[in-house]
């Protein structure tokens, strides 16, 4: 596999779940729409957890949990305060859920 550069980086990880009455495949792709309004450059993202909601014995939701990994590299364009020699503190961590439906469920 060709590389570009060093893997030298900091790596911002945001979770997001998405969720759908459909599937998990929608639920998935939900969580990547959302995190494309407002994330950069997604490349990958990893599908960390897969659950359902179940109500009555029936499911009425399907959630997956979507992982978003930003690489920022150590160049000289990089300016401002902030410490790029570690990975980011666990605070830095952002989850987000998100459902397509009407009524929004309790995540």
């Amino acid at each position: 596999m060709a590389t570009k550069g060093t893997d030298s980086g900091v790596y911002r990880v945001t979770e997001i779940i998405g969720t759908s009455n459909v599937s998990w495949e929608d639920a998935a792709k939900t969580a990547v729409e959302t995190a494309a309004k407002s994330l950069r450059d997604l490349r990958v993202a990893e599908v960390t957890k897969l659950d359902m909601k179940i109500e009555d014995g029936k499911v009425v939701a399907f959630r997956a949990k979507v992982s978003f990994l930003q690489v920022r590299s150590l160049t000289s364009e990089d300016s401002g305060s902030e410490d790029l020699t570690s990975p980011p503190p666990a605070d830095r961590v952002s989850h987000t859920c998100v459902h397509k439906r009407l009524a929004a469920p309790s995540c």
